[in-house]
């Protein structure tokens, strides 16, 4: 059996392959959190600001623990940036609110499109590792007898 390509090309492909199911399983694990253990705040919105081409928002909220939080959320977070002093709904989770804050108001595409893109772009990546590792199962039987 003949296999297109070089096994470096295949190594490449399975290494991102690999790297993009290990970060979706990451972050299907951050909304699983946000899921079972999630609360909602009423938050502001203190300052906009942009880092190259990606826009943010600082927001004030209180947790129900009554401890003051501020986070810089990606617009990804609303179907429109808020502007400042626009009040908005934030969803983190108790055990660690300033790193799982989101906006209540994201897109489907952030939470469900992210993971079934990444699988199935890791499966594609899988295709061209699938002829090596046949060739190299082979090989090892035909070794092992």
């Amino acid at each position: 059996m003949q296999t297109p390509g070089s096994p470096l090309v295949a190594a490449f492909f399975a290494v991102v392959g690999v790297t993009m199911l290990v970060l979706t399983v990451i972050h299907v694990q951050d909304e699983v959190r946000l899921a079972r253990e999630g609360e909602e705040a009423p938050g502001v919105v203190v300052k906009r600001w942009s880092e190259r081409k990606d826009r943010y928002a600082d927001v004030d909220f209180t947790t129900s623990a009554g401890k003051r939080v501020r986070v810089s959320l990606n617009e990804s977070n609303w179907d429109g940036m808020p502007k400042v002093d626009e009040k908005v709904r934030v969803r983190y989770a108790r055990s660690d609110p300033k790193g799982s804050a989101i906006g209540t108001e994201r897109g489907m595409l952030t939470a469900y499109g992210i993971p079934v893109f990444t699988v199935l772009f890791a499966g594609f990546c899988m295709l061209f590792v699938y002829p090596w590792l046949v060739r190299g199962w082979a090989a090892w039987k035909r070794h092992r007898s």
